[in-house]
């Protein structure tokens, strides 16, 4: 028995935190994201969905309206240069494989909006957000 509770111990203590700082950095941008998004009375419905098309930051509903929020963060730069039309076709592919998944209707009316968010310094408590409400369409791509 003795051995045995060593070895739970030495799991639980050898667990960590696996995911890079680029990625821990990436998630802090998507719930402030998230936090602004609810504060504009949009309902965060589901965080990094993962499709075989690819992946949605955040998937939400604005009334009616279902929103794929794609969510950029750096330290400095332009964070939505990384929004080429590569990723907007991504991000149509993997929105409309999330409709089929759920069994939503073709007229389901939905959105692309994008946030990019400017941390400059790892202490700094608030970044710059730039929102952009329907920054682009699948019959755009």
């Amino acid at each position: 028995m003795f051995p045995n509770m060593l070895q739970q111990i030495g799991r639980w203590w050898g667990r960590s935190d696996r995911r890079t700082p680029e990625r821990r950095f990436g998630d802090r941008g998507e719930q402030y994201a998230a936090r602004f998004l609810k504060r504009q009375g949009i309902r965060v419905l589901t965080r990094n969905y993962l499709t075989s098309r690819g992946e949605i930051d955040l998937v939400c509903r604005d009334r009616d309206v279902l929103v794929f929020v794609e969510v950029k963060t750096r330290q400095r730069g332009e964070p939505l240069q990384a929004v080429n039309h590569r990723k907007r076709q991504r991000l149509v592919r993997a929105g409309k494989e999330f409709l089929r998944m759920h069994g939503l209707p073709n007229h389901q009316p939905f959105r692309f909006d994008v946030i990019g968010i400017i941390w400059p310094e790892k202490g700094a408590t608030q970044p710059e957000l730039q929102y952009y409400r329907a920054a682009f369409h699948a019959g755009d791509l």
